[in-house]
């Protein structure tokens, strides 16, 4: 069941007047989220609600992910999404508050789609 976006974000981040259309829960939703934080390494005024927003969508595709398609995972990998992260908490406008929590959330699922990814590979090596 993919739905399919409009590119609001790439339009507010991207500085991209056409709107593009993708599926939802696709590797090329996850690589325009990947250009949103690239195109946007500093978190501003202007720019947070958008970098919220992409960080969730970022954790709700690994999820989804995780459960039907583990390309996601590899892309995930591959590309050092993680840094990103890493990069706006070293920020020290973004320590706290809603920038800081939708991180932190992230990571956490992160965490859990990582851990049951190793678990299961575990198991099947048993």
């Amino acid at each position: 069941m993919s739905r399919r976006t409009g590119s609001w974000l790439g339009g507010l981040l991207l500085g991209n007047s056409e709107e593009q259309e993708f599926d939802r829960f696709s590797i090329e939703h996850l690589r325009h989220l990947r250009e949103v934080l690239i195109r946007n390494p500093v978190v501003t005024d202007a720019n947070r609600d958008a970098i919220v927003e992409t960080l969730r969508s970022i954790a709700e595709l690994m999820v989804w992910g995780d459960q039907h398609d583990p390309k996601f995972l590899d892309y995930f990998l591959e590309n050092n999404i993680l840094q990103h992260f890493t990069h706006i908490l070293q920020q020290r406008s973004n320590r706290r508050g809603e920038v800081a929590v939708q991180v932190l959330q992230t990571l956490s699922m992160l965490i859990q789609v990582f851990w049951v990814t190793k678990h299961s590979t575990n198991v099947l090596m048993c």
